[in-house]
């Protein structure tokens, strides 16, 4: 008996198979009527997602830290800090442009006009004053002779307080109130009655701005209050 396939010497299914091969050996066409599944891009770590944001941050923060010396630059231009040009000497000639000054005082100026002019000026600088340094009093209610002058040689009208000790630490004994320029007063009493005695004293002499009041001199002097009775 033949156990032999009839099938196995068929050329047609030789065929099929040859062809069932070749198309199990070749890829799927996805170019075709097929559907692709669509490609899925693949995230970046969390690593270098946390790197980015951090190097945006850094660009940003030195970004505003320009602007910001930009601008503190500029407003310190603005202010004058960076010119540090030396001034420019001064030398005859230079001090106002195309200037026609002659030299010395007016001509129409008299001697004695320029020399009053110059005491003026002088006057305004100095003080000078008179009192007597031993003032002698009858007894401790009259009148002594102070001696008391603001010479007319001042600008400054002026004030005598005497108080009593060598150093003026003793209490107030006269008060002249103000002389002006030119004003004097010969005797005076005491604001104080004394005891018969001879006391040291210090006179503080002030000094007056005649517009304002205000006390722009001092001077002191020792003086000897001397009571008879």
């Amino acid at each position: 008996m033949n156990n032999k396939n009839p099938y196995n010497n068929d050329p047609l299914k030789t065929d099929i198979d040859g062809i069932l091969e070749e198309v199990k050996s070749k890829p799927p066409d996805t170019s075709g009527g097929g559907v692709a599944e669509p490609a899925q891009e693949k995230a970046p770590p969390p690593e270098e997602i946390n790197t980015q944001g951090k190097t945006k941050k850094w660009l940003l923060r030195i970004i505003i830290l320009i602007l910001l010396i930009a601008i503190l630059l500029l407003v310190l231009k603005q202010c004058g800090v960076f010119d540090n040009k030396p001034p420019a000497p001064v030398v005859a000639g230079d001090l106002f442009p195309g200037g026609n000054a002659e030299d010395g005082p007016l001509s129409n100026m008299s001697k004695e006009e320029i020399l009053e002019q110059m005491q003026k000026e002088a006057d305004k600088a100095y003080f000078s004053f008179k009192i007597n340094t031993e003032i002698v009093f009858k007894d401790g209610k009259s009148e002594g002779n102070v001696g008391i002058e603001n010479p007319n040689n001042n600008v400054y009208p002026m004030s005598v307080q005497i108080y009593l000790g060598k150093d003026g630490a003793g209490d107030l004994i006269y008060d002249s109130g103000g002389l002006m320029p030119n004003q004097h007063i010969d005797n005076a009493k005491l604001t104080k009655v004394l005891s018969t005695g001879t006391y040291e004293a210090l006179a503080y002499l002030y000094a007056y701005d005649p517009d304002t009041k205000v006390n722009i001199f001092k001077s002191t002097a020792e003086l000897t209050i001397i009571i008879k009775n």
